[in-house]
């Protein structure tokens, strides 16, 4: 079984098969994924928050 998982950018894209299947009777399905990745990159704290008055002190973050 041979999966690739691509993003296509152009309206016309190419999936390249290994060559132990050349020869072979295969099936090539393309099934859009509910990605949760682009999500999590978008929104990684709930909007309500308000991250504004939070203070980040460098010095006590990098104590041992």
């Amino acid at each position: 079984m041979f999966e690739q998982i691509l993003v296509p950018s152009k309206d016309n894209a190419t999936i390249t098969l290994p060559s132990d299947l050349y020869g072979m009777e295969v099936r090539v399905m393309a099934v859009p994924l509910k990605s949760t990745k682009r999500i999590k990159k978008k929104m990684l704290l709930p909007p309500h928050i308000n991250t504004n008055l939070w203070k980040f002190n460098r010095e006590e973050a990098n104590e041992r």
